[in-house]
């Protein structure tokens, strides 16, 4: 019997503006959707930016297999730091 251990893994970035999101936090959200999307891990499984009801935030799903003895905090923490970047008037 051959055993398979998959770390998949599905990551949520949201991003904030509590004074509603802008046309630029949109286009910020869809270059970083295009960034996540070309990472290895991720193979293109990334969901495109959807703006909440309230226009306050704007949400991406990223998929990802990690396999097995990931560095998921290195993973999560490349994908903070890459939404981050940017007008700090928009929070992540």
């Amino acid at each position: 019997m051959i055993a398979f251990w998959l770390l998949v893994v599905v990551a949520l970035v949201v991003y904030v503006r509590p004074g509603g999101v802008t046309a630029a936090d949109m286009r910020k959200a869809e270059a970083d959707a295009r960034y996540f999307a070309s990472l290895p891990a991720v193979d293109g499984r990334v969901g495109p930016p959807v703006v909440a009801h309230d226009h306050q935030a704007i949400e991406t799903v990223i998929g990802a297999d990690l396999g097995y003895n990931s560095d998921l905090s290195g993973f999560v923490s490349n994908l903070k730091a890459t939404a981050a970047k940017g007008d700090p008037g928009l929070s992540v």
